[in-house]
């Protein structure tokens, strides 16, 4: 449907309204597991907004493909385009998308293995989003997640556990709410809580499993659970707790 909204703007000359969808076709494409056609519709949309001067879609694109490429290992293109979109919103005073953007580099370092610079990211997205909570969330997990691979326990438990409260408050978060849910998860078992941390993992399951029933049966529903790494990372915790039992 958002493709044929993409279509129906560029028919009615509104190459605005089609690039904005190109970013939305990005974005809900990653939710659902679709890398690939998130990816070619997030290029599409920074290359029609670029020939318009439009610098806040390119920006907001560039983190998404940022993120769908570092996913996926392509780190140094991935850390150039987030890291392009940092500097675009923090020169325009947009502290919102600014901290979005550093969350995103802060993913993508940790998924290269740079934990310094992850932590760096992490902890300033953490600081930007101070008045908002969705953000500050999904922020506070990516942070517990770089804390735990730099073995700091304690912080990380202590960032996954506010993460946590901010989504409990907040009831759900559009973005993110994944990676809370898991991040408190391990946090739990590397603090060796390991029965709160089956509570939580249990609570996970039950809201990946409600997300997941609403997604068409098959290899839409396969790519949902398993191609969504967030998703795929309670899957897995599930499955070991279920052979550990």
């Amino acid at each position: 449907h958002m493709e044929e909204a993409a279509e129906r703007f560029e028919e009615a000359g509104d190459i605005r309204g089609a690039c904005a969808q190109c970013a939305n076709i990005g974005w809900t494409g990653m939710e659902v597991g679709e890398n690939r056609r998130a990816e070619r519709a997030l290029r599409d949309g920074i290359a029609k907004a670029g020939t318009l001067g439009l610098s806040h879609v390119v920006a907001n694109a560039r983190i998404y493909l940022g993120l769908v490429l570092a996913r996926q290992g392509a780190h140094a293109e991935a850390e150039a385009l987030i890291t392009e979109a940092v500097n675009n919103f923090q020169a325009r005073g947009n502290q919102r998308m600014e901290a979005v953007a550093r969350r995103t580099l802060a993913e993508a370092y940790l998924r290269r293995g740079n934990l310094e610079r992850a932590a760096a990211e992490g902890t300033r997205a953490v600081e930007i989003a101070g008045g908002m909570p969705p953000i500050k969330a999904y922020s506070l997990a990516t942070l517990a997640d770089v804390l735990r691979a730099q073995g700091r326990t304690a912080e990380a438990l202590a960032r996954a556990l506010e993460a946590s409260a901010l989504l409990e408050a907040q009831g759900q978060i559009v973005q993110g709410e994944a990676n809370v849910r898991a991040a408190l998860v391990e946090a739990l078992s590397a603090a060796s809580r390991p029965e709160e941390a089956l509570v939580a993992l249990a609570s996970a399951r039950a809201w990946l499993d409600s997300r997941a029933d609403r997604v068409t049966e098959g290899a839409p529903r396969e790519r949902f659970l398993h191609d969504v790494p967030d998703h795929a990372r309670i899957e897995a915790l599930w499955e070991a707790s279920r052979a550990g039992a």
